[in-house]
């Protein structure tokens, strides 16, 4: 007889844990931007090399 007790046990799994749900985020827990700098435009036609971004925001790039 203690020879199935044994082997029920072998059986006998945890259960995993419940994935926690992430809070969805809406427009009223985002705030304004902070230090926000504007680089360049993205696919505009007009390419804006490093020295003139360098020279129109007055920081230097990495």
């Amino acid at each position: 007889m203690s020879d199935f007790w044994h082997k029920l046990g072998c059986c006998v799994v945890e259960k995993p844990q419940p994935k926690k749900k992430r809070r969805r985020i809406d427009r009223t827990m985002i705030g304004e931007p902070m230090n926000f700098v504007h680089l360049t435009h993205i696919g505009s036609d007009r390419r804006c090399s490093r020295d003139e971004i360098q020279r129109r925001t007055g920081e230097t790039m990495e």
